[in-house]
């Protein structure tokens, strides 16, 4: 594993030295919308090990009372401390305070073409990560990514 950039943005599990994922990535994105929102980070210190902490065993500020309730929502989903229950980004894509928004932008830019090709492509890369008939060793991987470059 390796550690980059400010602690203020690491989820719990990269805190505490455990496996991550793409919800590290949410968990970011909640500091950030946090941070817009309240003009403060949701976790602080004076030392690295200060927010290390913060961040593994507190729990943030609640969003204040004037924060429309689908926000709050979102941030309070995005910063879940159980990376197990903290949504996917695609879970994110249908979260009231974001869905509405994609729509709007699809709609006023007139894509709605290429978002049905992008997400066709997602479903069908999806199906095929969930087949029975995985892959069994790293050749076998490497020649069904050849075969879908050939195919797109």
């Amino acid at each position: 594993m390796t550690i980059a950039g400010t602690p203020y943005f690491m989820p719990p599990e990269v805190c505490l030295g455990k496996p991550y994922d793409g919800k590290a990535d949410v968990w970011a994105i909640g500091v950030v919308l946090y941070e817009l929102i309240m003009l403060k980070k949701p976790f602080r210190g004076e030392t690295v090990q200060n927010v290390l902490q913060q961040i593994t065993k507190s729990t943030f500020e609640p969003l204040s009372q004037d924060v429309d309730s689908d926000l709050k929502m979102l941030v309070v989903a995005l910063l879940n401390k159980d990376y197990i229950k903290r949504p996917s980004i695609f879970q994110v894509a249908n979260f009231p305070a974001v869905k509405k928004h994609i729509f709007d932008f699809i709609d006023e830019n007139n894509i709605s073409d290429e978002v049905l090709e992008i997400i066709d492509l997602i479903s069908t890369e999806q199906e095929s990560d969930s087949d029975e008939g995985a892959c069994q060793n790293e050749e076998e991987k490497v020649a069904k990514d050849n075969d879908r470059e050939k195919k797109g």
